[in-house]
């Protein structure tokens, strides 16, 4: 394992100007944030030394934070999304062990260390099948190990030989709970430390699936977007991804634009009313498709939601809009019995994730949001390589609509954002699309997701009318953390000014918004082999 250095040679390289040069590739010239890791790298390993002693050769990860700019809530769906990997990262110190046990510390006390053996705790007799295993397992809630058993028992369980475990110090920067996905960035890091410690030889593609079928341990359903930016992501690139089959294209991001990251100072809790939402959500998705397919048996060959576009379907958008009104607005669990009689288990398995929402499945909102993401996440990309950022932006503002809950008014007062769905609403897009009208494209349709609150809905609204703005919305799952603003460079401090005065200040709260700075994705650093001999 050529990776593997001592505590002295890290350190010695970490002082060096070709440590710095290496560094440089992958955080750019900055010399605040170059100076500001390698302090962060330094004391990684001198809490290594302190934690397993000085004569131990270990490996170092980092692992970055990511912002997606478009396709929220989509990935799962086979839709495209648009990610840009950020200063913000986790770095883990890796000593390969000859047995299964796994040790974690973490350089912040709040985080308990923890070890584990994999074969204790992960027998053969529970392997076998990863979805029966993690409906039957038992997990306690907000403990940050969970994530880095969920990546090692998924290996196991992907594994026929007997994984070699491994010891490790953590530290990272990345605000917590904020959208920014702290957590997926340690189910990532223990992927890549194993694959190079077991000699597995995954390639990018199968860690990212890895990855995202693994953190379904810990009880969400989402998909693999997080994991696949911080594995493909580069620096100043956006990476155009899209799922079923795996795809990655490496956008440039315009020199002239920046994307400053505003936090709600609302916690993204992964708790369980938290979990029931985001898990809701993506059983009305299924719940759409199945309803879809039972309506138009002549779509058989549709696989993914995505797919539902007057395009791969071949008709017109007018007559894609009469179908997705077929579609109930809402259902309950018993209707929902009734009209897919031959769907019971599959809808006993889905609803098993989640109570039951006690105004029923919002099918045709969150149908149309999912159509209408898909859309604005493809055409992202083309908008992006033409340098049409204004209409970018434009769809930033239409995708948050499909998750806002509140609107403001002249003095910032926040009302409920009203969204209708009815058979009004279906005809006049049905017209509309028929009249070859511009917004009825589906990319033009908001939907109704719903995962944002109205902290975050003031964020959008306070920054809307700020010269240079050309777009804004939330990032990650939702339900708070991170609205991204995109903004002209040379506009940036007139924007922090604004929401410092109109969003932070009247809530007593420190100026919680600040630019991105785009860095490469996942890496397993290396001294270059003149500076370790």
């Amino acid at each position: 394992m050529d990776r593997l250095h001592s505590y002295s040679d890290w350190r010695t390289f970490f002082n060096s100007a070709s440590g710095k040069q290496y560094f440089s590739e992958i955080y750019g010239e900055q010399t605040e944030l170059l100076d500001d890791r390698i302090r962060a790298f330094q004391s990684l390993v001198s809490s290594f030394e302190k934690t397993y002693g000085a004569q131990k050769p270990f490996f170092i990860v980092r692992i970055p934070a990511r912002i997606n700019l478009m396709g929220v809530h989509v990935e799962h769906r086979g839709g495209y999304v648009n990610y840009m990997t950020i200063g913000k990262e986790t770095l883990i110190a890796v000593a390969p062990r000859t047995d299964d046990e796994i040790h974690f510390s973490n350089i912040q006390n709040r985080f308990a260390p923890f070890s584990f053996s994999i074969a204790a705790e992960f027998p053969e007799s529970k392997r076998g099948n990863w979805l029966t295993y993690i409906d039957q397992v038992s997990v306690q809630r907000g403990n940050w190990e969970n994530y880095i058993r969920a990546a090692s028992f998924y290996l196991q369980n992907s594994c026929a030989k007997p994984l070699r475990g491994m010891e490790v110090v953590v530290s990272g920067n990345i605000p917590l709970a904020a959208g920014l996905s702290s957590s997926s960035t340690l189910v990532v890091g223990t992927i890549e430390a194993m694959d190079y410690i077991n000699q597995l030889n995954l390639s990018q593609s199968d860690k990212t699936i890895m990855a995202g079928e693994a953190e379904w341990y810990v009880g969400t359903r989402g998909g693999a977007g997080d994991h696949a930016a911080m594995f493909f992501g580069k620096r100043n690139a956006i990476a155009h991804l899209q799922f079923f089959p795996l795809k990655a294209e490496m956008i440039p991001f315009p020199e002239n634009m920046r994307v400053v990251a505003c936090n709600s100072m609302v916690p993204a809790e992964k708790s369980a009313g938290a979990r029931d939402i985001f898990n809701e959500r993506v059983v009305t998705y299924e719940i759409a498709f199945m309803l879809l397919a039972q309506k138009y048996p002549a779509f058989k060959n549709v696989v993914h939601l995505r797919d539902w576009n007057s395009t791969d379907l071949k008709i017109e958008p007018a007559e894609l809009y009469r179908m997705l009104k077929s579609l109930p607005i809402s259902l309950t669990r018993e209707q929902l019995s009734k009209q897919l009689p031959e769907k019971h288990k599959r809808l006993a398995t889905l609803f098993s994730t989640h109570r039951e929402p006690e105004n029923g499945y919002q099918v045709r909102a969150v149908c149309m949001f999912g159509l209408g993401e898909c859309a604005r996440s493809e055409r992202a990309g083309e908008l992006l390589k033409s340098g049409n950022i204004e209409e970018f932006g434009r769809l930033m503002y239409v995708s948050h609509d499909g998750d806002r809950v509140a609107i403001s008014n002249d003095q910032n007062q926040m009302h409920p954002f009203q969204k209708d769905f009815s058979d009004r609403y279906f005809d006049k897009l049905i017209r509309d699309a028929g009249n070859g009208e511009a917004e009825a494209a589906m990319e033009m349709q908001p939907g109704g997701y719903n995962c944002s609150t109205e902290e975050m809905d003031l964020l959008v609204d306070v920054v809307r009318n700020v010269d240079g703005v050309v777009g804004a919305g939330l990032t990650g799952a939702g339900l708070g953390g991170m609205v991204l603003v995109l903004v002209k460079r040379e506009h940036v401090d007139e924007l922090l000014k604004v929401l410092k005065r109109k969003y932070y200040e009247p809530r007593g709260l420190p100026l919680g918004a600040e630019t991105c700075i785009s860095v490469d994705g996942v890496s397993m650093l290396d001294i270059p082999r003149h500076r370790a001999e």
